[in-house]
Parts: structure tokens; C-alpha cells; sequence
């Protein structure tokens, strides 16, 4: 299984209104390649993604808290062997908080 390699960032509040949206995604990183935004934009780290999406085929995130059977609230973390895990017991539910 090939992965999309993309990441996310959360901006702070003050930026949202510019860019509409609190969080900000961009992908496909090659070498070289950094985040339009700079350290005093946005909160945290950035998040990538795990190649995989929850039951209402949203993408998930490092970071994010989903629903897994078997496990109940699962926050995500790098790397991503117990989501995996249950992504092939089809135990993957939906994302509660991102």
C-alpha cells in the first residue's frame, strides 16, 4: 500500500480569518520542500497524515482521537502500528476529536 505523505498544521486563532480554516493542510513533500508558515503562525507541531481515513472516510491524522473497537478512544501517534492493526480488522471507527 502506497501512502500519500502529507501534513497538516493548526494555525492560531488570529490567522484563521485570513485563511479560513483552522487547520492547514499540505502535502506531497519532496526534498526541500517546508511550510508556508512560520513558528509564530501555528500551533504545535505538524501532523502527518496515516495514510488512512475513518468510517466516514475522513483523513486521519497524527494527533487526532479516534474511535477504535477493541481499544474505545484511540489518540493517533507516529508511528501508526495499532491504527493499522485495526484498519485490517475493520475496527476502525470514526474520528472524535481532530
Amino acid at each position: 500500500m502506497d501512502k500519500e505523505i502529507k501534513f497538516r498544521q493548526k494555525l492560531k486563532p488570529e490567522y484563521v480569518k485570513s485563511y479560513g480554516d483552522s487547520f492547514h493542510y499540505w502535502g506531497y513533500v519532496d526534498e526541500g520542500f517546508t511550510s508556508p508558515f512560520g513558528a509564530n503562525q501555528v500551533v504545535g507541531s505538524s501532523q502527518q497524515f496515516s495514510g488512512l481515513q475513518d468510517s466516514k472516510g475522513v483523513d486521519i491524522y497524527e494527533g487526532d482521537s479516534v474511535y477504535l473497537a477493541g481499544y474505545g478512544v484511540y489518540e493517533v501517534e507516529f508511528p501508526f502500528y495499532d491504527l493499522y492493526e485495526a484498519k485490517m480488522e475493520n475496527d476502525v471507527g470514526e474520528i472524535v476529536v481532530s
